[in-house]
């Protein structure tokens, strides 16, 4: 994304009273930065409540975060 632009979206974002998330990439400029990496999958049973590998739905993600400036 081009400097213009970006401070395009950035003005838009802060006239709307709105946070800017940006993910997997660098945003020069910015106060804080964050870094979240995935640490485990919580698991819902697909069959009677019996875990089996491979089976079942992601109900939850354990994440580690870590954030830094103001």
């Amino acid at each position: 994304m081009t400097r213009a632009r970006a401070r395009a979206v950035v003005a838009r974002a802060r006239q709307k009273g709105c946070t800017l998330l940006v993910t997997d990439g660098d945003w020069q400029g910015v106060s804080t930065r964050l870094a979240a990496r995935v640490c485990g999958y919580e698991i819902t049973p697909a069959l009677r409540g019996v875990p089996t590998p491979g089976l079942g739905r992601i109900s939850g993600v354990r994440l580690q975060i870590n954030g830094r400036g103001r």
